[in-house]
């Protein structure tokens, strides 16, 4: 693709983005997409002939900067029960608050189409429906930079890191940690649950969240800019038998 036609690809993305944000895949209009690229609607089309594909294409590329950093933070071998904790919380409000508006677009997409959302998840996210991480597939495949070959963790050395579940990883080590005493009694899927949750609602209650709070679009996003130290806070609380946790073991 010439780097003309590549440029007006990612106009058309950016503004499909924001309709399909904006009024949802149901309320999008490709004549509204047309005019937030400031194209014509023919134009639209040389590069998108129908709304779906569209649609397909910017949330595909929405999972992807959304899902798979997180989904590296949950599988990695190499990180410690506080850091998993520590860097998900972190790497998820960053990306939430350079994309405010993702939240609340999935939530309406899921209440109004949910197969046709989770089938697209089952497309572009690696290892969710056996899908294999793109560009490894065998033993050597990688997630934050840790091969299954160097992984000390004994569930990596059976299977591919792709095809573990998702949280197997992340609930042994709540598991092992409550085993040793080293944290409460909790219930691992029920913790994730809620440290997902605790990161989340914020951005898709915004407009009540603000009315609320009696803050301004700035001073909400500073108050969500300390958001992150607040979860932590409470999260490992909720967690650790004692108030500081060492960030000294594997498990």
């Amino acid at each position: 693709m010439q780097k003309k036609d590549l440029q007006s690809e990612q106009l058309i993305l950016k503004a499909a983005r924001r309709v399909f944000q904006r009024s949802g895949y149901g309320g999008a209009r490709m004549q509204e997409i047309a005019d937030e690229a400031h194209i014509s609607k023919a134009s639209l089309h040389y590069y998108y002939r129908s709304k779906d594909k569209l649609f397909h294409t910017v949330f595909r590329e929405d999972i992807r900067l959304f899902l798979i950093p997180l989904i590296g933070i949950l599988r990695d071998p190499s990180l410690s029960l506080e850091s998993r904790i520590r860097t998900f919380v972190g790497s998820y409000m960053n990306t939430l608050l350079e994309n405010p508006g993702l939240p609340l677009f999935i939530m309406q997409e899921l209440s109004s189409n949910p197969q046709r959302l989770i089938s697209l998840v089952e497309e572009t996210v690696p290892g969710v429906e056996g899908r294999p991480v793109d560009g490894y597939t065998g033993s050597d495949a990688s997630v934050g930079g840790v091969s299954n070959r160097e992984s000390s963790d004994s569930t990596s050395k059976e299977a591919n890191v792709d095809e573990i579940p998702l949280l197997a990883a992340f609930i042994r080590q709540i598991e092992d940690g409550m085993a040793s005493g080293r944290c409460h009694k909790v219930d691992p899927e029920q913790f994730i649950l809620s440290m997902i949750s605790m990161c989340v609602f914020p951005f898709i209650g915004r407009p009540l969240i603000k009315v609320l709070l009696k803050k301004d679009e700035q001073q909400y996003r500073d108050f969500l800019v300390r958001r992150e130290e607040e979860i932590l806070l409470y999260l490992l609380r909720i967690l650790y038998t004692n108030d500081k946790p060492k960030d000294n073991s594997r498990h």
